[in-house]
C-alpha cells in the first residue's frame, strides 16, 4: 500500500481499541418531577394538627382508626343516655324538648355562634324571648366563665331569660355567679326530670331523634360532618380529627368513657 493509507489504517485501529463512550440515556435528561403540594408527611401531633401520614399509594391512616364500641339502642330515658349524646345531638334534643312545651326554638349555625345555642321565641312574636347554651359535659363541669359570658350575650342583646343547659354539672362557683339573675343553670339530672316530665308519647318522640342514627360520634364544630377516632402516635392520646383534614383541621378530646 502506498505510505498515505498507514497512518488511516493506525489511526482506526486506535478507534477501534479505546472503550466505547457511555451515552446519556434520555430519561437521565429530563426534569425531575416536582414534588406536589399534597403530597407530604405528617406526625402523630393533634395539639400542632398533624394527625397521620398521608400518602396517595395508600388509604389515609387506615391503620390508626379506632373502631368504637357497638353500644345496643336504648329504649328509654336515663342520665346516661342523656351523657352519651355528642354535643350537636345534645344541642337538638335541648331544641325539641323547649319546642315541645310550646316554644319555638332556633338553632345556630356550626361554627362561631357568638355563645347562644339556641333563640327561643314565643310562636307569632317576632323578638326572642330567651337564649340558650349548652354543653355535653360529662367529665368535667361547667366553671363561671362561659356563664359569665352567657349573660354578657344576654345584657347585649336585651334578652330577658336565659338557661344554661348541661348533661353534667355546675360549679360552686357558678351557681353562686348566677344568684338573682335571670339566667336558669339546668345540671343534666334537672334536664333528665324535666324530660321524664314530658307525656309518655313526648318522651318517646324525643328519645327516637336523640338515639337516631349515629348519636355518639361527635360533630366537626367547623364543617358540621361526623369526627373520626384517631389513634395518637407515640405520647399523644387518641383523640377525635375531622375526615376532611387537611381542609378542616378541628380535633376534639377523646373521652374513652364517652364511647
Amino acid at each position: 500500500l502506498p505510505w498515505y493509507f498507514w497512518p488511516l489504517i493506525i489511526g482506526l485501529a486506535v478507534l477501534k481499541a479505546l472503550p466505547a463512550p457511555k451515552l446519556r440515556s434520555i430519561r437521565s435528561r429530563r426534569p425531575r418531577k416536582q414534588e406536589r403540594s399534597g403530597d407530604f408527611h405528617l406526625g402523630g401531633n393533634p395539639q400542632k394538627e398533624e394527625w397521620f401520614e398521608w400518602d396517595r399509594s395508600k388509604r389515609p391512616a387506615q391503620e390508626n382508626r379506632v373502631k368504637p364500641v357497638e353500644i345496643p339502642v336504648p329504649q328509654e330515658w336515663s342520665l346516661e343516655v342523656l351523657q352519651s349524646l355528642e354535643w350537636k345531638r345534645f344541642e337538638t334534643v335541648c331544641a325539641e324538648h323547649i319546642r315541645m312545651t310550646g316554644y319555638a326554638p332556633k338553632e345556630t349555625r356550626i361554627g362561631a355562634d357568638g355563645g347562644v345555642d339556641i333563640w327561643v321565641y314565643k310562636p307569632g312574636i317576632e323578638k326572642a324571648v330567651g337564649i340558650v347554651q349548652c354543653k355535653a359535659w360529662k367529665s368535667y363541669k361547667v366553671g363561671v366563665k362561659p356563664v359569665r359570658e352567657l349573660l354578657g350575650v344576654m345584657a347585649k342583646e336585651k334578652v330577658a331569660q336565659g338557661k344554661f343547659i348541661t348533661s353534667g354539672e355546675f360549679t360552686a362557683e357558678a351557681l353562686a355567679f348566677v344568684e338573682g339573675e335571670n339566667l336558669k343553670l339546668i345540671t343534666g339530672e334537672m334536664f333528665l326530670a324535666s324530660i321524664r316530665n314530658l307525656p309518655a308519647e313526648k318522651q318517646k318522640a324525643l328519645l327516637d331523634i336523640a338515639v337516631n342514627g349515629d348519636y355518639r360520634t361527635p360533630t366537626c364544630p367547623q364543617c358540621g360532618g361526623k369526627m373520626t377516632l384517631r389513634q395518637g402516635q407515640g405520647q399523644w392520646r387518641d383523640f377525635w380529627g375531622c375526615p376532611s383534614y387537611p381542609r378542616c383541621k378541628a380535633t376534639l378530646v377523646y373521652k374513652s368513657d364517652t364511647v
